[in-house]
């Protein structure tokens, strides 16, 4: 038992470290950016919205995801996890984020967390931030709803009225 313990481990080394290495190198790109996205981001910074991404995956892959797809010139923060720690969760990524803007981290006026799955709306709560939950993303149907986002919504048209015609 031992020693099939001792090379089960060394067998799950070497998966993490090849799917480290395919990832690194190819696998990051292999996604797109979802239709409507650009848009939006330029009429949000149009309006003179200050955009930050909040990421659970690690910062270094972002910003070289969003530099491929052209999308870094859109915000004024990226932050992601730590490749070198684990147990980040993702209000500690937006507690970084709103540092890295100058905001306070619990409670920070006029600042809303856009996600697509339950940590995002976890994460906002734990932080005092109001969620706007995304279906378009990869929550399962009624996730955002069941973890409590404030409002939810099915494409990045309507995100963007949610976002430019109401008061948030």
């Amino acid at each position: 038992q031992f020693i099939c313990a001792n090379a089960c481990v060394i067998a799950d080394c070497i998966i993490n470290r090849l799917f480290g290495l395919y990832f690194s190198k190819i696998g990051m790109f292999e996604n797109s950016v979802y239709p409507g996205i650009p848009q939006l981001l330029e009429r949000l910074t149009a309006h003179g919205y200050v955009l930050a991404v909040a990421t659970s995956k690690p910062e270094v892959y972002t910003r070289q995801i969003m530099e491929h797809f052209a999308l870094t010139k859109y915000f004024t923060v990226i932050a992601g996890s730590d490749i070198h720690k684990e147990g980040e969760t993702k209000a500690d990524v937006m507690r970084l984020a709103l540092r890295r803007l100058g905001l306070p981290e619990q409670q920070p006026s006029h600042t809303v967390m856009i996600g697509d799955r339950k940590h995002d709306v976890l994460g906002a709560k734990e932080c005092g931030v109001p969620c706007i939950g995304v279906r378009y993303g990869y929550a399962a149907p009624g996730e955002l709803e069941q973890y409590g986002a404030e409002w939810v919504t099915d494409t990045p048209e309507t995100l963007a009225e949610l976002l430019l015609e109401c008061t948030i």
